[in-house]
């Protein structure tokens, strides 16, 4: 028997592109939030945002692409496979465990048997230990002994007599299996147990799920925080490019508008998509203008 969860490739296409879309917005809404402007003041192409978020939003999508690895492997293996592994593990692990203890502890333990170390501190004790003390000491363990006999003792007629008010109304464990299952209740209970490890993996992978929806949101934070920084960044090293004179390809290059006549140096930012491009002047005043009426300086 095998997990019936599957995913169609429709779907996890789907996932994975609003993934990515998800990714370029919160990196172009981070970028454009720099120079004050809202991202829905720009037709972005939607192979731009996939793009973008392609580039940018690695960490989201490696996730994804892991969640969904771990959720075919999950969903391909059968759910005996699944119990052999589990107690195969816990074979494994107690066989460790006795590994360890030889190694380490079995040393002291039996130094400390053969020398008597446990009697000889217990009897040390007893000879240090006033009578005064002793005598409390055994008052109480007698009394709290007493009290736990009784409570047993009441709790066993409890016990009996629930029993026994219980079967007079079938309500049993055994006879509630025998009323359900009938006289052969080890394949029903086999099939309860696939059930509920089947019902605990289902729920696990949901589990999953859920995490990386978490994490994609956290991404979309970060990214956003990216794409400020990246324009402050780029922003930067255009003002120190103007200041010495010395511009390069990591820069924004200077740009003229055709029919604008100001003493502002401006620059041509990475935002350029249709025909429409973002400049910025050294004050970090931004515009939106046609690529036709833009001439790059340098």
């Amino acid at each position: 028997m095998k997990l019936n969860i599957s995913f169609d490739w429709a779907v996890v296409t789907s996932l994975f592109t609003f993934l990515l879309y998800w990714c370029g917005y919160c990196y172009y809404t981070g970028f454009l939030d720099f120079y004050g402007f809202n991202i829905d003041a720009f037709d972005i192409p939607l192979i731009s945002m996939i793009i973008q978020g392609f580039v940018t939003g690695y960490n989201a999508w490696l996730a994804l692409i892991i969640i969904f690895l771990l959720m075919s492997y999950m969903t391909s293996i059968s759910v005996n496979q699944w119990r052999y592994w589990f107690i195969k593990g816990i074979a494994l692990a107690i066989n460790f465990l006795i590994i360890i203890y030889h190694l380490t502890l079995s040393y002291p333990i039996r130094y400390i048997s053969q020398r008597s170390l446990v009697s000889k501190a217990i009897q040390h004790t007893r000879d240090k230990t006033p009578n005064l003390i002793k005598y409390l000491f055994i008052g109480v363990w007698n009394f709290l002994k007493k009290v736990g006999l009784a409570i047993r003792n009441k709790s066993n007629k409890i016990e009996e007599s629930n029993h026994q008010i219980l079967k007079r109304l079938n309500l049993t464990t055994p006879q509630i299996k025998q009323e359900v299952y009938g006289d052969h209740p080890e394949p029903s209970t086999s099939q309860n147990f696939t059930f509920d490890l089947s019902f605990l993996i289902h729920y696990s992978i949901l589990l999953l799920l859920l995490t990386g929806i978490i994490n994609v949101l956290d991404v979309g934070q970060n990214l956003i925080k990216d794409g400020k920084t990246k324009a402050m960044s780029d922003f930067n090293t255009a003002l120190i490019s103007l200041e010495n004179k010395k511009y390069s390809g990591n820069s924004y290059p200077l740009v003229e508008v055709k029919g604008k006549d100001t003493d502002q140096k401006l620059f041509l930012t990475n935002i350029c998509l249709k025909s429409m491009c973002l400049v910025t002047d050294t004050n970090r005043s931004a515009q939106i203008y046609d690529v036709k009426d833009l001439k790059v300086l340098h």
